[in-house]
């Protein structure tokens, strides 16, 4: 019988990095290296990305998403070789991605240092909000029927791939539950020049104050896990190239 120490439970995040990248696949073709040096030098356990702008659209009666252009092809491709052991994100697991359905546009992604704790819970909304957003103004409501993302990486575990009704319309949020925190990534609708797009802002800026408000008076936020506030943790975040304890 074995009298070996159980291992060590893997640490919860505490260094953060958060970046628009504005095209995911154009800023990998042109600065791999920087970003592998950024990281290399940083070591982030969290990072997430704003703005990825690739394109998720999967007919919904079928099982396995179609990918009917060469460019969404070359994408993959890329977006895989980018989680390989050769790529820059080489060290990180894919544990959230959510795209706009039909369109290269908004998008955000998540990816957690493999040596860390993996979040318990990823889900695509704004905590409180309604499980079923109301559709973007970028696209018209048959367009959002099946936000998936034939993007996941073979390195990592098949999923089923969430309903279009459990995403925001543009992919602009992913909520992620940890055993000591709980952290929301967002990439916010601007106000535009047009009615509608105030109106979007707004109701998103409405949305946000519901959250924040059942936040403060530690309600539960999400029916998959927590029941009691989440526990402070000390962070290091870089975004924008500034930095913040």
């Amino acid at each position: 019988m074995s009298d070996a120490p159980p291992a060590a439970a893997p640490p919860p995040p505490a260094n953060f990095a958060f970046w628009n990248v504005n095209g995911l696949i154009p800023r990998l073709s042109t600065s791999t290296p920087l970003i592998k040096e950024f990281i290399q030098r940083h070591s982030p356990d969290i990072i997430f990305l704003s703005e990825v702008r690739m394109l998720a659209e999967s007919p919904t009666s079928q099982a396995t998403p179609s990918m009917r252009d060469r460019k969404a092809q070359e994408d993959k491709r890329a977006f895989d070789a980018a989680f390989s052991r050769t790529g820059p994100f080489a060290n990180y697991k894919l544990q959230g991605l959510s795209l706009h359905p039909s369109k290269r546009y908004a998008g955000t992604l998540l990816a957690v240092k493999e040596t860390c704790q993996q979040p318990l819970n990823v889900s695509y909304v704004i905590p409180g909000s309604s499980p079923k957003p109301q559709p973007s103004s970028s696209s018209p409501p048959q367009k959002t029927k099946s936000i998936t993302s034939f993007f996941t990486p073979s390195t990592t575990s098949k999923k089923r791939p969430l309903p279009s009704s459990l995403h925001d319309p543009d992919g602009r949020v992913i909520f992620a539950e940890f055993t000591s925190f709980h952290i929301l990534h967002a990439y916010v609708p601007n106000n535009g020049s047009h009615p509608t797009s105030w109106h979007r802002r707004k109701s998103w800026d409405t949305l946000i104050e519901t959250f924040f408000t059942t936040v403060r008076s530690n309600s539960n936020l999400h029916p998959s896990s927590f029941s009691s506030p989440a526990k402070p943790v000390t962070a290091r975040v870089y975004a924008g190239g500034s930095e913040e304890v």
